[in-house]
């Protein structure tokens, strides 16, 4: 419980969690002297990597202390809790990708060059984070999404069309 409040207050704040929808996102507390750069004011706050590590390792050892071990084969709350923070971690990126979204449509709309350039290239740091995000955690790659819907199809041909190749 103790990593969940820390993901809770160390990551998402003033978090519409019925709903679902992050209303504003921090990486972790950052120190005064941190530079801030927000896509969408008031949403997120970039800061440097040794915070994010900082942050990673309070879940990590507060995890560690309420599971045990990771390597622990007899205890699966680490992959839950893997799995999750992948999960929590795809959505804060996704309402942030529909965000900047809106953004880029309103820069190219106005004709405002700059910002649709500056925009653009922040859409693609988004989605290549995550990717990245996505491909750390076996059941969010989408081979295993297409083996699953294989497994389900009831004729060859439904099988085939679930097919990779």
């Amino acid at each position: 419980m103790i990593a969940w409040m820390e993901i809770k207050f160390g990551m998402m704040e003033k978090a519409d969690l019925e709903r679902g929808v992050e209303m504003r996102v921090k990486n972790s507390d950052p120190p005064p002297n941190v530079h801030e750069h927000s896509c969408c004011p008031g949403t997120i706050t970039h800061t440097h990597l040794d915070d994010r590590k900082l942050f990673v390792n309070r879940v990590s050892a507060y995890a560690t202390r309420r599971y045990g071990e990771e390597n622990d084969d007899s205890n699966q709350a680490w992959d839950l809790l893997k799995h999750d923070l992948v999960d929590v971690t795809r959505q804060v990126l996704q309402n942030l990708g529909t965000s900047l979204y809106v953004i880029i449509v309103d820069a190219y709309r106005s004709k405002n060059i700059s910002s649709f350039q500056n925009n653009a290239a922040l859409m693609l740091d988004l989605l290549t984070d995550l990717d990245n995000v996505l491909s750390s955690n076996q059941a969010f790659l989408l081979g295993t999404w297409l083996e699953s819907a294989k497994a389900l199809a009831t004729t060859p041909l439904v099988r085939h069309q679930c097919s990779d190749k």
